[in-house]
């Protein structure tokens, strides 16, 4: 985690760190899944120029958490850009029986633009 505080690209940049703990049981419910702590980079910048060093930054980072990563808030990530769980296995499932059913012809646009969402994290 040091290095998404310490080696930030730009001062415009932030990463946000709190502790989850103590964990509670969730009810069955698409907010499925926790751990003890919640770490967020967010990186921000203006000029177009410089949007491949920053994501390889953010994607260089977020890669050495990855053995401790548990799942990500669905707010916090681009899952056109790299896959990472944010649901159980049961509470994605079931909206995506409903959608097979109700909406075979994939009328109306899932998690992202093309329905990209997979809910598993990449490096497994």
């Amino acid at each position: 985690m040091r290095s998404a505080y310490t080696t930030l690209p730009n001062d415009k940049s932030f990463t946000i760190w709190f502790a989850m703990a103590p964990l509670r049981e969730l009810p069955d419910r698409a907010f499925s899944l926790q751990s003890e702590i919640y770490l967020a980079s967010h990186v921000l910048w203006d000029d177009p120029a410089d949007d491949e060093c920053h994501r390889a930054w953010l994607d260089g980072v977020m890669a050495r958490l990855e053995p401790v990563t548990v799942s990500h808030y669905l707010g916090d990530g681009d899952l056109s850009h790299r896959q990472v769980r944010f649901m159980s296995g049961g509470s994605w499932e079931r909206p995506q029986k409903t959608r097979a059913l109700r909406d075979p012809d994939a009328l109306f646009v899932g998690y992202v633009a093309g329905d990209r969402a997979e809910n598993r994290n990449h490096w497994e």
